[in-house]
């Protein structure tokens, strides 16, 4: 008889990130495991989706965060006033990946290899970013065009 997944409890996660493509892997992946996702670029996001009512079940927030507050200081506010809500801190992209992955349900033993692959798939979007930002702007995209006088 094979053995089913288990069922992961569908949770609300803020995840409180600074760089957009990081966090689009984070929370893409969060998605696809049924996970509802809200998304901060700072700590004064953050805070303000906190402070405004929503309930949250998990905060992955990088510790160096911009904003008024770092990630710390964030962190210590949901302590105080959010005590229900699970905090995790996570600096590099495999400890952010680490925390999502777990989040979705993987075996101990499994998550470890998962967390790889969706840290190296958000390294190839990163990477594919500063190769987009070192093109020049006007031939960024652009094909060249055939002329009678060009050799195929």
């Amino acid at each position: 008889m094979p053995k089913t997944a288990p069922r992961v409890k569908q949770r609300r996660i803020l995840l409180a990130e600074s760089d957009v493509i990081v966090r689009l892997g984070l929370a893409q992946h969060l998605r696809a495991c049924a996970h509802t996702v809200l998304e901060a670029s700072n700590a004064d996001e953050a805070k303000a989706i906190l402070q405004s009512g929503q309930v949250c079940d998990v905060l992955i927030c990088d510790p160096q965060l911009d904003g008024e507050e770092s990630g710390f200081g964030i962190a210590q506010w949901v302590r105080r006033h959010r005590s229900k809500t699970k905090v995790v801190l996570a600096a590099t992209l495999q400890a952010k990946s680490l925390a999502v992955v777990e989040l979705c349900g993987s075996t101990p033993n499994a998550a470890p290899q998962d967390a790889t692959a969706l840290s190296d798939q958000i390294r190839i979007m990163l990477a594919e970013r500063a190769r987009r930002s070192r093109r020049p702007a006007a031939t960024a995209g652009a094909k060249p065009r055939r002329t009678k006088n060009m050799p195929s």
